[in-house]
């Protein structure tokens, strides 16, 4: 599959992990076997009334092979293969929450900058990327007469996924400007000593 351009204006996207550690987009998400639609299940792990309980009758799944006759063949599934010629992201938001420490975790990221090029599922070539952001934390920017300039990141390199498509590397340079590390306090509560 070979995309051609990409391009997001102004996306926002909030990213919330609730108190048991689950993302707040899970609930979305279909899980096999538990109320999926496919009949296996009411969504709380027991079988759908309609499942039929009768074993009696052979289904793809479970017959057998036929004596005297020819073993078929499994075929080697094709990985799937896609290119991306270009993704550009102008002025993108993202809200990320983190309710699993103490003390729940905050940031507010601004003017999301991304342009990508030339990316492939199993390419040898690498792709170029730049990306820049604002960062700051979320308490900060609703608090009036606090400090909420925010941080930056800035990203210039290379990224590839990898002859398999399973081993991303990257290589660039990466800019760091005022981030907002008090937000982060809460990861390291009780392994450092941070006021």
């Amino acid at each position: 599959v070979k995309l051609g351009s990409i391009q997001l204006t102004r996306p926002q996207l909030p990213l919330h992990r609730l108190t048991n550690g689950q993302w707040e987009f899970e609930d979305w998400l279909n899980t096999p076997g538990m109320g999926n639609g496919t009949g296996n299940g009411n969504g709380n792990g027991e079988p759908d009334e309609t499942t039929s309980a009768n074993t009696d009758t052979p289904t793809a799944q479970t017959a057998k092979p036929q004596p005297n006759g020819p073993t078929p063949a499994l075929a080697t599934p094709t990985p799937w293969d896609w290119q991306l010629t270009a993704l550009a992201v102008t002025d993108g938001q993202l809200a990320w929450r983190d309710d699993t420490p103490p003390q729940p975790v905050a940031l507010q990221a601004s003017a999301l900058q991304i342009d990508l090029k030339g990316l492939a599922a199993r390419g040898t070539q690498p792709a170029s990327l730049s990306a820049a952001l604002k960062l700051g934390s979320a308490a900060n920017s609703a608090t009036p007469g606090a400090d909420s300039a925010p941080g930056s990141l800035d990203w210039r390199g290379t990224v590839a996924l990898g002859t398999d498509g399973q081993t991303p590397q990257a290589s660039g340079q990466l800019v760091a400007k005022r981030l907002p590390m008090h937000a982060l306090a809460p990861y390291a509560a009780g392994h450092m000593q941070l006021q």
